[in-house]
């Protein structure tokens, strides 16, 4: 779209009425991909990791899904976004994170308890940590490189 000038937003004025090629589109597409009232989005993350604990391979996964609320309009990735960062507030303003400065998810905030306020929204987690030939996991392998 950019190489054909679709979103330049410099004016045009090819059949006498003035406009740019990005509001043209704009005008064009937006109708046609909102979300139908009954509609839904769905929104997955997914994060592995595998290592050594105690000399024994761990492959640890944390699933997030969710889907569009229809009685409240929010979807996925409004809830998904959001609520991570309401989440991580509220712990701040009542002390369960009581670190100063910039912070790490990872390091300092309680995965329990930020798991438990997600599910108490509706968002669905999954935990798993299962044990694993540690030799099968290797990063070059993800990254496409050999």
């Amino acid at each position: 779209m950019a190489g054909l000038g679709l979103l330049d937003g410099t004016s045009c004025d090819p059949v006498n009425i003035p406009f740019s090629p990005r509001e043209f589109l704009v005008a064009m597409l937006s109708p046609r991909l909102q979300y139908g009232d009954d509609e839904r989005d769905l929104a997955i993350i997914r994060v592995q990791a595998w290592g050594k604990r105690n000399g024994q391979g761990r492959l640890v996964t944390y699933e997030v899904t969710d889907r569009r609320d229809l009685e409240t309009g929010l979807f996925a990735m409004n809830r998904t976004v959001g609520f991570t960062a309401s989440i991580g507030a509220q712990m701040i303003l009542t002390g369960e994170i009581a670190t100063p400065g910039v912070l790490s998810p990872v390091k300092d905030v309680p995965p329990e308890a930020f798991f438990r306020e997600l599910e108490s929204r509706g968002i669905k987690t999954v935990n798993r940590i299962e044990a694993v030939d540690i030799s099968e996991y290797r990063p070059d392998l993800l990254s496409g490189t050999d």
